[in-house]
């Protein structure tokens, strides 16, 4: 060998795996040049912590896909009958990562590989196999075979993106792994909601390790692990009063906080508001609270999160904030899901007569089915006056304006003019569109940021805070839809509904669908 060194010696030190590591492996680095691959202090970390089953939240940068392309490599040529898989959230991102085993493939010392008697066997451009029985595979999905060591990329990103690839993830992919494999999650953060943001916090929260294999260990890398991000604290000197505050609540070292004061200065010119906790946050909640593109204002519904009231009374899946006044004018919006255990049907009442107007009951179940639902809803209406109910109408929502209908007698009636002939064309129930549903979470958003409606249900402001504007333009007629709305979407919808009921006392029904329907179901009116 190169070095000299005698094969007993040569054998002792492959034994060692961090040696194999930081000593066989070559990258091409940021600067275009061939090197030997040594791990960072966040790869190092890992490394030196990992368990069967990991998840990691980190910033940009960190290397921690290249770190598992090289373990990945490494596990394949030293573990004979060894499958390797990394997931990548997309094809380019899969043809990179491939690309970096590829070339620390092609570059290894070729005296050793005789040594170990090592060689491909089978090589494309997504896998390489090997003579001892084992492989690497960079796929951007797995199902079949078991699956001794899985890495998955940019899990976030899938979650937000591809949601029902997430679903495959964990349904597929993750079964497919052995209690005694090993499987690692990571992504940067793509705001609230999603497989990856539940597992993490999930983990993150438990206070203690891992007792069980299947348990998983989660994992945050922050800015300050890069070694990069260092400058000299003398330009602390002039740095404001609540970036110092911060520096304290963060712990952040004098040198890294320069960094982060020149970084910072260099946004703030550009007027890129939470732009520095969103490319380099400090801890697990600056990452998720600002990645993305918020709809609404995180900082004003943080702020009304912590002054949230419990709610007066709980009876089942319904939440009242207030009691019913006959004075007043009420409305519900209603959402609608298939009932299986993934979205919710929701329902939220809202009192138009309060000023401002307000919030006063919610219903969410995940379980309950379409048709039951338009039940619960019907029986809202009576509970409060006989209001106004828009429930959405599209997919599954078809199935409860159905049935809604032989129940209740004021339901939501969307018109439509025809150009040429200026006929009304009545439909029972509230149309998502992306057009409409832009519409009402921006006209929510303004009345929330602009004190015109009062929500004290932390479920609505928690769905508020995730709200990005990259959910915007996506109706439930999309195959690949976003979760953990559904609250809000209700209350959106209910929100709709001022311009029909109005505000002030003295609450009068709109005028119901037909005059015989009406007449059939005057035991649904109010007394």
């Amino acid at each position: 060998m190169a070095n000299g060194s005698s094969l007993d010696q040569l054998l002792e030190l492959l034994a060692d795996k961090d040696w194999r590591i930081n000593h066989l492996y070559h990258i091409v680095d940021k600067n275009g040049d061939l090197v030997v691959f040594k791990r960072n202090a966040a790869q190092a970390d890992f490394a030196k912590n990992k368990w069967y089953r990991n998840i990691i939240l980190k910033v940009r940068q960190l290397g921690i896909t290249t770190d598992a392309s090289i373990d990945h490599l490494d596990e394949a040529i030293f573990n004979p009958n060894t499958n390797c898989v990394i997931i990548a959230h997309e094809w380019d991102a899969m043809k990179k990562i491939f690309t970096k085993i590829d070339i620390a493939w092609k570059h290894m010392d070729q005296g050793l590989l005789d040594v170990i008697g090592v060689q491909s066997i089978e090589k494309s451009t997504t896998h390489i196999k090997f003579n001892n029985g084992s492989q690497v595979r960079v796929a951007l999905s797995s199902r079949s075979d078991t699956v001794h060591k899985l890495h998955v990329s940019e899990f976030g990103k899938i979650c937000k993106k591809y949601p029902h690839k997430a679903d495959e993830i964990v349904t597929g992919a993750f079964e497919s792994v052995p209690a005694n494999g090993t499987i690692t999650i990571e992504s940067t953060a793509e705001g609230e909601g999603g497989y990856f943001y539940d597992m993490f916090w999930e983990a993150w929260e438990r206070g203690r390790d891992p007792r069980d294999s299947e348990e998983y260990k989660a994992f945050f890398y922050s800015y300050t692990w890069n070694k990069e991000y260092r400058k000299d604290p003398s330009i602390l000197e002039e740095m404001p009063e609540h970036l110092k505050e911060y520096q304290e609540k963060m712990g952040i070292t004098d040198e890294q906080m320069a960094w982060y004061y020149l970084k910072y200065k260099t946004l703030a010119k550009r007027e890129h508001k939470n732009l520095m906790k969103q490319e380099y946050p400090s801890s697990p909640e600056e990452a998720f609270l600002a990645s993305g593109r918020k709809v609404f204002d995180s900082d004003l519904v943080e702020v009304m999160l912590k002054d949230c009231p419990d709610p007066k009374r709980i009876v089942g899946e319904w939440k009242y904030y207030d009691e019913y006044n006959p004075r007043h004018k009420y409305a519900i919006g209603a959402d609608v899901a298939e009932g299986v255990g993934l979205d919710s049907c929701t329902a939220s009442v809202i009192d138009f007569t309060c000023s401002p107007p307000r919030v006063v009951a919610t219903y969410k179940n995940k379980w309950i089915d379409p048709t039951t639902f338009a039940h619960v809803l019907a029986k809202a209406g009576e509970m409060y006056g006989g209001c106004l109910i828009a429930p959405e109408r599209n997919n599954n929502g078809i199935a409860t304006v159905a049935k809604l209908k032989d129940l209740y007698y004021n339901i939501y009636v969307q018109e439509k003019f025809d150009r040429h002939e200026l006929i009304k064309d009545k439909r029972l129930g509230w149309l998502t569109t992306s057009g409409s549903k832009a519409k009402m979470m921006l006209d929510i958003k303004e009345a929330l940021e602009e004190g015109n409606i009062d929500i004290p249900d932390r479920t609505i402001l928690r769905e508020a805070r995730m709200f990005d504007h990259a959910d915007l333009p996506i109706s439930k007629i999309d195959e690949e839809t976003t979760r953990h709305f559904d609250l809000l979407t209700a209350t959106a919808i209910a929100y709709q509904m001022l311009t029909e009921v109005g505000t002030g006392e003295n609450h009068t029904s709109v005028e119901p669908v037909t005059r015989e329907f009406s007449n059939s179901l005057d035991k649904y009116r109010p007394v």
